[in-house]
């Protein structure tokens, strides 16, 4: 399954990207691969040796004897000859992958021509929802299809020892695509030998982003805009930086930032640049502050969230739509590039407001017209935070009837699961599935991992992705690479207590007979969390009382135990002494199964970085370091240009960034140079706020961000809005 779902996004990519040959040829290799052995034994990797029930080039025979690809017949004139007898030339493997492939290489403008049926009226949006599904089972069928060439047709999920053979083979299945490449055939490299350029990268090597091995060239940037050029180059420049012993790849795409308001406090934004981000998607958790109508509400929601998301001092919250709140980002000119979110509570505040109720099928229209001009403005999707009132009181219809929305648009759901839900292991994650199964559109889980605490193992989390893929359904996660979570300390209290933001809040943590029913409740919870040490798993911070400044970096536990009361009485009185603001960092996902996440196919990066309190989660500052160092270099849970291609390429896919997340002729120049060798995080959870080492430069839009480790101080950054 992880193979058949690593060929699907090849798909998409090659889709998104309008087919370029790079990534046809990568999928091309697996067929040269596939067809190289003398009988499918010699070189097969581990976990399919031993499988001669037909053979690798037996398998491709019956597939292509059948004349029938992507559920559809193949003519006499396209096929070409390309039936493979025996053992089959690179030639032939070729042509049969070029058939298999032609309909998404040579149709780049399938995806511009969706869009532009989807912005016609509501009936011609429904048929253009048929079409989506109609291509969407089409690369479905066809990732299915190339599955069976790696793997067989009666592979499904393997064990453990199988999975990583597919891996090793993913990795091995490259030779056609070096040839393609040294052969000088006009793909995306060795394409100008005489320019003059803003900046040359020169001795470095390009891992890309598409997962292909890495490659000795040069790259130049002029106007913003990547120019890829030939060996024995001529081109002049006005800087040049000697790249030798770094990679150079694709700018890091963080897909879970909680920088939304905290970055006008701070443009320059350090903690994500300095580890190689170039963008990183905001309005995530539910918890956009965009579109909000009225200011008292939008104010509300920073009281609420500020021990989240902050509350920066002498911030007007002077918008109220999505187009104004981007304009205000533009406006600030931060170092990087940002995604905006549509958050689920910003829909509820501005139709139904705080409270807890069921939205009515008006409420959800009224949500729905919000969130379609929100994303006519330029939002990418829609977010969910359910956990965190007001849009924890949504249920499963509500949510799947705005994922219809966002997907008529072109957008996706990106999700905060409902964890109290049901077993509070597989069912928060089954109800996110089953909303975009009912509203028709891609799923996105986000921080998606597996606790300690949990009565199962990682497996049965995951086997929900893939089973949902091989549904033909779009699901997608992201996780980070640490042990330890963060977010406001309010989320320990039940969202019944926070009905009707902040003031009831207040009232009802004051109150003797709320405090007992919070008791109560949180005893019957149980564990808390995801460890075991209950209040003494509780890091505090973001105080700002004087009398409670000395609690900064201590437990809960810590607090309670100097105290001598009651744990839900000490909780309560902190958050009212705080205005609600306090920031919490307890244990998050395990340890001895966080590869499993990182290394999956379609798994992701998203930080979910926090900029409140003095010592914030060490993911703040270090995650994308601490794979390419921890989880790549050193422990080889992964490939370097696996890795890369999960931090570039598939978020670009994910959010359908179409000129970023490559190392592309013409694409925005978003780079990172790092040197492999000494790659790491410094940021530990006693010393969180510490930059990563062996990142060494940072390009956003073409100007240094980063130059020899350090910040330069630019700020080219600005909102990426959606089109199409």
């Amino acid at each position: 399954m992880h193979g058949d779902v690593h060929v699907r996004h090849q798909l998409r990519v090659a889709r998104e990207h309008g087919g370029e040959p790079v990534v046809a040829a990568r999928l091309l290799d697996q067929v040269e691969g596939l067809t190289s052995d003398e009988d499918g034994r010699a070189d097969a990797p581990r976990g399919t040796r031993g499988h001669h029930r037909s053979g690798p080039t037996r398998v491709i025979n019956e597939r292509l004897d059948s004349r029938r690809v992507h559920g559809r017949l193949i003519s006499e004139k396209d096929h070409r000859g390309s039936h493979v007898r025996g053992q089959s030339s690179d030639t032939e493997a070729q042509r049969a992958a070029e058939t298999i492939l032609r309909p998404i290489v040579d149709d780049p403008q399938r995806s511009s021509r969706r869009a532009e049926t989807r912005r016609d009226n509501r009936d011609d949006r429904r048929q253009a929802r048929g079409t989506r599904d109609r291509d969407d089972a089409f690369e479905h069928r066809s990732a299915a299809y190339l599955g069976d060439l790696l793997h067989g047709p009666e592979s499904g999920r393997g064990t453990r020892g199988q999975d990583d053979g597919r891996r090793i083979a993913m990795a091995r299945l490259t030779r056609l695509h070096r040839s393609i490449l040294n052969r000088g055939a006009p793909d995306a490299y060795h394409r100008r030998v005489n320019a003059h350029l803003d900046l040359l990268i020169e001795h470095g090597t390009v891992v890309d982003g598409t997962g292909s091995p890495g490659m000795h060239a040069d790259v130049g940037v002029r106007d913003g805009r990547l120019e890829l050029l030939a060996e024995g180059h001529q081109a002049t420049a006005e800087r040049r930086i000697d790249a030798t012993g770094l990679v150079v790849a694709p700018g890091f795409i963080d897909l879970h930032s909680h920088s939304g308001l905290m970055i006008f406090a701070d443009p320059l934004h350090e903690p994500k640049v300095r580890q190689g981000v170039t963008t990183e998607v905001i309005g995530v958790d539910g918890l956009s502050y965009a579109p909000i109508p009225e200011r008292d509400d939008l104010e509300a929601l920073v009281e609420m969230n500020a021990g989240l998301d902050g509350a920066p001092d002498g911030l007007a919250y002077d918008w109220s739509s999505v187009e104004q709140y981007m304009k205000r980002l533009d406006d600030l000119r931060p170092s990087l590039n940002l995604v905006v979110l549509v958050g689920n509570s910003a829909l509820r505040i501005g139709t139904i407001g705080w409270d807890e109720e069921t939205a009515s099928a008006a409420k959800v229209a009224d949500m729905r017209a919000m969130l379609r001009e929100a994303m006519e403005q330029g939002a990418f999707g829609l977010s969910s935070g359910l956990d965190y009132p007001p849009g924890a009181y949504a249920d499963t219809d509500e949510l799947a009837a705005l994922t219809d929305e966002a997907a008529r648009l072109g957008g996706f759901y990106h999700t905060h699961v409902r964890y109290p839900l049901g077993d509070r292991y597989l069912d928060p994650f089954r109800e996110a599935i089953e909303i975009g199964r009912r509203g028709n559109g891609p799923v996105h889980i986000t921080h998606f991992y597996h606790r300690q605490t949990f009565p199962g193992g990682p497996e049965p989390m995951l086997a929900l992705v893939d089973d949902a893929r091989g549904e033909g359904m779009d699901v997608t996660f992201d996780t980070y690479p640490y042990e330890w979570a963060s977010t406001r300390l309010l989320i320990m209290i039940p969202p019944w207590a926070q009905a009707g933001g902040p003031m009831p809040t207040k009232r009802r943590l004051s109150d003797t007979g709320a405090r007992n029913r919070i008791r109560r409740e949180l005893s019957e919870r149980g564990v808390l969390f995801a460890g075991r040490r209950a209040w003494d798993d509780v890091r505090l911070g973001a105080f700002r009382s004087p009398d409670l400044l000395r609690w900064e970096g201590h437990t809960l536990g810590e607090v309670i135990n100097e105290r001598g009361q009651d744990p839900v009485d000490v909780l309560c009185d902190l958050l009212l002494a705080e205005d609600l603001r306090i920031n919490q960092v307890t244990p998050g996902p395990w340890t001895e199964t966080l590869a499993d996440f990182i290394r999956h196919p379609v798994g992701m990066i998203g930080t979910d970085s926090t900029f409140v309190a003095d010592r914030p989660s060490p993911r703040t500052y270090g995650s994308f370091p601490r794979v390419l160092g921890q989880f790549v270099r050193d422990e080889a849970i992964l490939g370097l240009e696996e890795a890369v291609r999960s931090m570039t390429s598939a978020p670009a896919a994910r959010l359908g960034l179409r000129d970023r997340g490559l190392v592309r002729e013409g694409y925005a120049a978003d780079l990172v140079l790092f040197d492999p060798q000494t790659v790491c995080s410094t940021a530990t959870y006693e010393e969180p706020r510490s930059y990563p080492i062996g990142i060494e430069w940072v390009l956003v839009n073409g100007q240094l961000v980063v130059a020899d480790g350090a910040h330069t101080g630019a700020r080219p950054g600005g909102v990426l809005r959606r089109t199409g």
